[in-house]
């Protein structure tokens, strides 16, 4: 009967301790990316163009650098400036305003008396009419 008992707290023990290795395994590989990176270095986005190839933009203190990653090496690419921010700034708003403004003029042409709203459809010319002024609109004020 005692050699049972010792048996049985043995491999439970041991059961125990194979439980306790794979969870330290566990974290150690899967949960890597998971820490919140408290430090100076942080990853501020990433894009993926081919397989094991990636674009990093990594901050560091107050300081932004785009970074290659391949299968074999890393390699340095290019220090950010402000300048260059604020210019993919610039261009996301005058998207945005570019498209408010044409929002605005179809709103604009199509409340005109010209269009009934209680007409089921817009005929083909005159949608046609509406898409080539906002298109002359924009080509004209685009700086592109």
């Amino acid at each position: 009967m005692l050699t049972y008992i010792a048996a049985f707290i043995f491999y439970t023990l041991a059961m125990v301790g194979v439980l306790l290795i794979g969870f330290v395994v566990y974290k150690k590989t899967f949960l890597i990316n998971s820490n919140t990176n408290k430090g100076s270095i942080k990853i501020v986005d990433s894009l993926n163009i081919a397989p094991k190839k990636m674009l990093f933009v990594v901050k560091i203190e107050n300081e932004k650098f785009l970074i290659a990653s391949g299968a074999e090496h890393t390699t340095f690419l290019a220090k950010l400036d402000q300048k260059e921010e604020e210019t993919i700034q610039e261009v996301e708003q005058e998207k945005i305003d570019k498209t408010n403004k044409i929002q605005e003029q179809f709103k604009e042409l199509y409340s005109t008396s010209k269009f009934d709203f209680n007409k089921p459809k817009l005929n083909k010319v005159d949608r046609k009419d509406i898409v080539k002024k906002l298109l002359k609109d924009l080509n004209t004020e685009s700086k592109f």
